[in-house]
């Protein structure tokens, strides 16, 4: 879902430098960073757009960085479920492999052993990183709303000044 937004921010970027839709999202896209990539859209709003717009672009922005650290965190940090229905972020993967392997060789083979391994890991992990099922719904609508919020931007960003200002204008 996440690759929707950066699509969004591709094609505002595209509309901002007057191009086609593909050169805008392989340029965004070229940037590895995502901090890089908004800075790279940050400077070229500045550059391009009007302040009142731009206030508009850092409000999405904010949300963009927000909402993408908790898809991030989902993403990238290994996970399991638990019995109640909830997701449980571990420490990292190979800090994972490392503890089970140091448990497991202190105390042998035996079932003694696999047992406290697995109590071992059970501890590993941040109980603040606890998520239900309703948090993921939450993570997800918070990125189809930013997503679309980003499209009804780009498409402002798009019309001229004088039919924006037709627009607005009491009829």
């Amino acid at each position: 879902m996440w690759s929707i937004v950066e699509h969004q921010f591709g094609h505002l970027l595209s509309i901002i430098l007057h191009t086609d839709a593909r050169i805008g999202s392989l340029l965004f896209a070229s940037i590895k960073s995502e901090a890089g990539r908004l800075a790279m859209l940050d400077s070229i709003i500045a550059d391009r757009l009007p302040p009142e717009h731009q206030e508009e672009f850092r409000a999405l922005k904010k949300r963009a960085r927000a909402v993408g650290s908790y898809r991030d965190e989902l993403a990238h940090t290994p996970w399991a479920a638990s019995s109640i229905g909830e997701l449980v972020l571990l420490n990292s993967a190979a800090q994972l492999q490392h503890e089970a392997y140091r448990v497991a060789v202190s105390v042998e083979d035996s079932e003694k052993g696999v047992n406290q391994m697995f109590d071992h890991m059970g501890k590993m992990y941040d109980s603040n990183k606890c998520y239900s099922a309703r948090e993921f719904d939450f993570v997800e609508r918070e990125i189809r709303t930013l997503s679309d919020d980003l499209a009804v931007f780009a498409e402002k960003v798009a019309k001229p000044t004088w039919l924006q200002r037709r627009q607005a204008a009491p009829s």
